[in-house]
């Protein structure tokens, strides 16, 4: 039976890969594919940032077939001008490899970021900042290695058919984004912040068969969240997220904790943990630390609450993020606020 739902989600999955766009659910870790304006948002000169998640390895018994999973990594740097130091230009490169079914099915996105980053007050509380992606997407399919409806009669699998023999081996489309986002400290030690991102622009065609459309439908995302100091050790960072494409939705909200646990000045080391919850789908529990305010390290696990626990015994996507803030000469003169976990 196990067998049975594992090809049933294979399906499932596959399919999407030709209609709905990753996601993760340590988002703000992978800061330019939730938003194209959030480059080169840091404080520091350059940001390294990789991401990698596995779902649904427990549908097989084999520990080196990979049901799905995607990593994808980034590079991010802000050039701060202005007499005020008050403007910033933040430029990036993405890459993000979408891997289902034991790489028979593959989407390698490639993409340049750029952002427009403009403190809008003397004090640096409210930033806004409009950003631009472009690349291409890659999608290739090893075909000779699916079944096809048309290989069954009456039910009963034929190999000596042949199946879809007009479906191509990989199809390079366009790949544009879009985002805006902003932040403000309302009050010491309080900052919002909300966030809106479109991917798709265009809606190409990514259909592998030939003489046949299948548009790429258009993502819209929606943001935001709150990084407040309640106390001098402790954080609350509660956030959102809604995405919609097609007929899909996704919504994301929960809260993790930043506490405190630095020794001394010059060895500060802050501890999150926290949970998340995806609706009607999954709940991602989580911890993190965050060492000298440069390296951050998140591992998350989605536990399966929808209908598919049965067949995953509940056990979804195991996630875990990699972030590095450097610092070279102290060209960001500016504090360029970003979220963090």
């Amino acid at each position: 039976m196990k067998k049975v739902c594992f090809s049933i989600v294979i399906m499932l999955i596959s399919g999407a890969s030709f209609s709905q766009d990753i996601h993760f659910s340590q988002f703000y870790a992978s800061p330019l594919t939730l938003n194209p304006a959030l480059t080169g948002r840091m404080n520091g000169d350059y940001r390294l940032a990789a991401i990698y998640r596995s779902q649904w390895k427990s549908l097989t018994s084999d520990p080196s077939f990979v049901p799905y999973a995607t990593p994808a990594a980034s590079f991010d740097i802000p050039f701060v001008f202005g007499k005020k130091k008050n403007q910033a230009v933040g430029a990036g490169i993405l890459f993000v490899n979408d891997l289902t079914n034991h790489k028979r099915l593959n989407t390698l996105q490639a993409q340049v970021s750029v952002a427009y980053i403009k403190v809008l007050d003397k004090n640096f509380k409210h930033q806004l900042s409009i950003g631009l992606q472009g690349g291409i997407r890659q999608t290739s399919v090893k075909a000779t290695e699916f079944t096809y409806a048309n290989q069954y009669v009456n039910g009963v699998f034929d190999p000596s058919i042949q199946g879809e023999p007009s479906i191509g081996d990989s199809k390079t489309i366009p790949d544009i984004n879009a985002g805006l986002f902003y932040s403000g400290t309302l009050v010491k030690k309080l900052t919002v912040y909300t966030g809106f991102s479109l991917f798709n622009i265009g809606e190409p065609n990514q259909s592998l068969y030939e003489g046949r459309e299948s548009k790429l439908s258009m993502r819209y995302v929606v943001h935001g969240g709150l990084d407040w100091g309640i106390t001098e050790k402790l954080s609350l960072l509660p956030g959102v997220i809604f995405m919609a494409q097609a007929e899909a939705r996704q919504v994301n909200f929960g809260t993790n904790f930043g506490i405190d646990i630095s020794e001394k000045p010059g060895k500060e080391a802050t501890l999150y943990v926290g949970a998340w919850y995806r609706w009607e789908d999954a709940v991602s529990p989580m911890v993190g630390v965050e060492l000298l305010k440069r390296f951050r390290l998140g591992l998350s696990y989605d536990v399966t609450t929808s209908d598919l626990k049965d067949a995953t015994d509940s056990r979804g996507g195991f996630e875990v993020s990699l972030v590095y803030v450097g610092k070279i000469t102290r060209l960001n003169e500016a504090n360029l606020f970003c979220p963090r976990f």
